[in-house]
């Protein structure tokens, strides 16, 4: 996947966790997450690769610890990620 893509996939996962009746995600984490992948937009196209990249990490980390996806998963999304 492209980072972009990655993106806008995350942020659909987002929207359907909201639709859950027991979303995993728990206060602010929705906000923040959707305020993060912003930022790897904006850090992205203005040529801060490094810095998009620990803001995807860090959404990622978010991901894992609240079970949504496990490491293989997160994974198989990284792979092809420009950088």
């Amino acid at each position: 996947m492209r980072l972009f893509d990655i993106i806008y996939f995350y942020r659909g996962v987002l929207t359907e966790e909201a639709q859950l009746e027991t979303p995993r995600l728990v206060g602010n984490e929705f906000d923040l997450i959707w305020k993060c992948t912003d930022d790897i937009q904006t850090h992205y196209s203005n040529g801060d690769t490094s810095k998009a990249m620990r803001f995807l990490g860090f959404v990622q980390g978010i991901f894992l610890t609240r079970g949504i996806y496990d490491i293989n998963e997160l994974k198989h999304h990284n792979q092809g990620v420009d950088d």
